[in-house]
């Protein structure tokens, strides 16, 4: 500004030898505003860079449930998304499914850390969980739940999403898949487990509807078992007569699935009919290519871990991400056996 107020002062005949020295000046003083303004950028820890710069990587913690194959294949998943959206994940110990205290407690302690910018918290319903999410939920720290619900404590949290296998969809993938396998008639043994929890009554449910909508199939067996192998096996082998004239099974829990199979070997009939169920277990995984199974409905560890780092990372760009996102389930049978059955166990 004093350049230019100099070069208005001059009289006429004096611009023309005083000019190339004014614009100089500007030139000079230009150059040093524009150093002072990077220099302040700088200084406060933001650079300039285009819109369309990606954002700095988030740092999330991932909570698994159990220490098998499944717990492996969904920190593979994880491990995918996050190299895809450069996030720095933290993989917080592998436990055995009914070690819910010491994950509870491990969350309770990432809900103090500063650092981190989210958690992804994989649930098998038990109740320690609730209280120690509710204490992440206060620090204002978001989190994804993956996995089975939490009702006791669901009014009091509010997840950024819910990542989930709707039962509706596993009980109706087991219909489904006996319904193709019989082509569309048969008689079928629908064994229950019990003492149901929600998630097996919804399976049960489910698993019955679908069936309705193919007349040509009857169930012919409705009867409860225990969840556990041996107590099963126990009560499988009372209805052998019964099932030995069926053309399908569906057992839908797993400790009633392994029962069956027990006592149809001690009775050699294993694989004369179909056996469907829900899980995946060592036991009837092994059974698999034997005969004695033929199909699980399983969970998808790397899709679940997919949704649930995509969730996390489009809530911090501040986009809206659906309050649950249900993920199908995957029919695992002879069939494809090859195709998933070694990367989900970690073979």
């Amino acid at each position: 500004m004093r350049a230019a107020r100099a070069l208005r002062e001059l009289p006429d005949d004096n611009v023309r030898q005083h000019l190339p020295s004014a614009l100089d000046m500007i030139t000079a003083f230009t150059r040093r505003a524009l150093t002072v303004a990077l220099t302040t950028l700088v200084a406060s820890g933001c650079s300039p860079r285009d819109d369309d710069a990606s954002p700095p990587a988030l740092r999330i913690a991932l909570f698994p449930v159990d220490e098998r194959g499944a717990a492996r294949e969904f920190e593979l998943g994880a491990q995918a998304s996050a190299e895809e959206f450069d996030v720095d994940i933290s993989w917080r110990g592998a436990f055995g499914n009914g070690d819910a205290a010491q994950q509870a407690s491990l969350v309770r302690q990432a809900a103090n850390e500063p650092d981190l910018d989210g958690l992804i918290v994989v649930s098998n319903g038990a109740r320690e969980l609730g209280p120690a999410l509710a204490a992440v939920q206060r620090r204002g720290l978001p989190f994804v739940l993956v996995g089975a619900a939490l009702p006791d404590i669901e009014p009091y949290i509010e997840p950024v999403t819910h990542v989930w296998h709707d039962p509706y969809d596993i009980g109706r993938a087991a219909a489904e898949d006996i319904a193709t396998r019989l082509r569309g008639r048969g008689t079928v043994a629908l064994l229950r487990q019990a003492g149901r929890s929600t998630i097996t009554t919804a399976y049960e449910q489910a698993f019955v509807e679908t069936l309705a909508e193919h007349p040509g199939i009857e169930i012919v067996v409705d009867e409860a078992l225990e969840g556990e192998m041996l107590a099963a096996a126990r009560s499988a082998d009372q209805l052998l007569h019964r099932l030995r004239d069926v053309d399908a099974i569906f057992a839908s829990a797993p400790g009633t699935a392994h029962g069956v199979l027990v006592a149809q070997r001690r009775a050699e009939l294993m694989g004369h009919a179909l056996l469907v169920s829900v899980g995946l277990t060592s036991h009837l995984l092994d059974a698999l290519p034997t005969r004695g199974v033929t199909s699980l409905i399983i969970d998808d560890p790397r899709r679940l871990a997919d949704h649930a780092v995509r969730a996390l990372v489009s809530n911090s760009r501040g986009h809206p991400v659906p309050a649950t996102t249900p993920v199908p389930p995957i029919v695992l049978s002879r069939e494809n056996f090859s195709d998933y059955a070694n990367r989900l166990v970690g073979r």
